[in-house]
């Protein structure tokens, strides 16, 4: 079985199997959200590839997933260094747009806008001869991007290009996301109909594809876009749905989101009590996740200490131990996700 197939590779000090699993647990973790996980993986496959005079695989492929995992659990600075050291291993010939995307994004995150916009432009520019899939992912970075600056106009007319783009491709969750950022772009330019209009079509959208997320952050925008037009009644109301459904599917992150605009809204209507109320439990949230975050950690290393071979055992990681080099490389390059 697999655990003997293990085995073997630790009598006979298998670097290449064991580079090989690590690879696909730092990839497969990242992919379930199991962050703190995954960063035991990724770390060490990282202390391989600085330790290895021939490392078993492409530097660009393994610095690509250690990168995204320092991204996910909001290392930023090191998740940028790693991107760098990504960027002068990438060998000519191979797409990079990807990686520049990312880094765009990354940078956004940073509030490095104008190097953001770089990267960006230069990711779009690369895939000028992609699918429409691609070029829309980029269109939507650039777009958020703009957004976060109230650059509304540009933020626009990105969205505009990827929910074309989107919808002749039929992707149903990337037209979701799309409208719910017009919706947002033109409450910012005070048309409040086209907000209204797009809004409506996220939240439509997001119940056919029963996406929770999408759900909650589409009854916010609606909130913010009420309280704009100052229909206090009615900006409560969807704040309110956001935190009911929050709470209903325990998303921590959207409940805070929901707690801090109702106090901003009880603050509008000068209920400072209840706007301190709601502050409080928005607080305690976030103070919560914070601890949460450092007992995960503490928990997934010790989880990848003394599970290590469970983890190697299930038929999945089986199945992508036995991937030759090459072919991984091959999927890494086709692998697209909007």
């Amino acid at each position: 079985g697999f655990l003997t197939l293990l085995a073997k590779m630790q009598s006979r000090s298998d670097s290449t199997g064991k580079a090989l699993l690590k690879y696909q647990l730092c990839r497969s973790l990242n992919e379930q959200a199991k962050y703190h996980q995954a960063n035991y993986y990724c770390s060490g496959l990282e202390s391989d590839l600085h330790n290895a005079i021939d490392p078993v695989l492409p530097k660009f492929i393994t610095y690509r997933v250690i990168a995204n995992n320092h991204h996910f659990r909001s290392d930023y600075h090191t998740a940028l260094n790693t991107y760098l050291s990504l960027i002068k291993a990438f060998p000519k010939g191979h797409d990079i747009s990807g990686v520049y995307n990312d880094i765009g994004n990354l940078l956004k995150e940073l509030k490095q806008y104008e190097k953001s916009t770089q990267y960006l432009e230069e990711a779009l520019a690369l895939r000028a001869y992609a699918s429409g899939l691609m070029k829309a992912q980029v269109h939507h970075s650039l777009a958020d991007l703009y957004l976060n600056q109230s650059q509304s106009d540009l933020a626009i007319h990105h969205f505009g290009q990827a929910h074309k783009l989107l919808r002749e491709s039929s992707h149903n969750y990337g037209m979701a996301l799309t409208s719910l950022g017009l919706g947002k772009a033109y409450t910012q330019t005070q048309k409040y109909d086209l907000a209204r209009s797009y809004l409506i079509e996220s939240l439509e959208a997001a119940n056919e594809l029963n996406n929770d997320g999408i759900r909650i952050n589409a009854y916010l925008a609606v909130s913010d876009m009420f309280e704009e037009k100052k229909l206090m009644a009615e900006a409560l109301n969807y704040a309110e749905q956001a935190l009911k459904l929050a709470e209903q599917v325990s998303r921590h992150k959207y409940t805070a989101q929901a707690l801090l605009q109702l106090s901003e809204i009880h603050k509008a209507l000068n209920d400072y009590q209840q706007a301190f109320i709601y502050y409080q439990r928005y607080s305690s949230i976030q103070m919560e996740a914070r601890d949460t975050d450092n007992r995960l950690a503490l928990e997934a290393l010790d989880i990848a200490h003394t599970r290590y071979e469970q983890e190697l055992e299930s038929s999945l990681l089986m199945h992508q131990a036995n991937i030759d080099r090459l072919h991984i490389e091959k999927m890494e390059r086709q692998r697209w996700v909007y």
